[in-house]
């Protein structure tokens, strides 16, 4: 308990285990020469390790990666690996400072940044995707935060029936990952 600052979740086991798929996100956008389609989910202020966890287990089953800011996001934890069910050690991960540098630097080797917004957006079912995207899940009070809006592309939306106004982050990012894996399969 002492090394893993958690009590109730180490059930007497610790170990200091690194992610052999996390990399940094500015040397990774400023190496990247890709020509296959890339996707990633960006999270901003996504800070409940559960849904963390949740996102990076769907992203991974689904083709895509994950950015995970150190400022604004939960940290990769024991309650973000049991949400990922161990997928967190078979993820692309890329770390990063501020989420605004990771953008700018995936943008300037042409990557489109796309945020997931209200009733604002375009419906991403009917919207087309560039070769390389990123998609930022914003948190589920604010969304997509207002430093981040200089870079968006373009703004989409979950269409949703029934009334039914929002959806959880985890969720809202599984059917983000979905799409994105529909259409590079096409």
């Amino acid at each position: 308990s002492r090394i893993s600052k958690n009590p109730n979740q180490d059930q007497g086991i610790a170990a200091d285990v690194i992610a052999p798929g996390m990399d940094n996100a500015l040397q990774y956008f400023d190496n990247f020469s890709g020509t296959e389609p890339e996707g990633w989910l960006a999270l901003d202020g996504v800070t409940t390790p559960a849904n963390v966890g949740m996102i990076i287990r769907s992203a991974t089953a689904l083709g895509m990666g994950v950015i995970l800011p150190l400022k604004g996001s939960s940290k990769i934890n024991p309650l973000v690996v049991k949400a990922s069910a161990g997928v967190v050690f078979k993820s692309r991960l890329l770390k990063c400072e501020t989420l605004s540098q990771a953008l700018k630097a995936a943008k300037n080797k042409g990557f489109s940044v796309y945020g997931l917004a209200g009733e604002e957006g375009k419906d991403i079912y009917k919207q087309s995707f560039k070769k390389h995207s990123i998609f930022v899940m914003g948190n589920e009070t604010e969304g997509v935060g207002e430093n981040h809006r200089s870079v968006i592309d373009g703004w989409l939306t979950i269409p949703m029936a029934f009334e039914v106004e929002s959806l959880n982050v985890a969720c809202a990012a599984t059917v983000v990952a979905s799409e994105w894996m529909r259409r590079s399969l096409v």
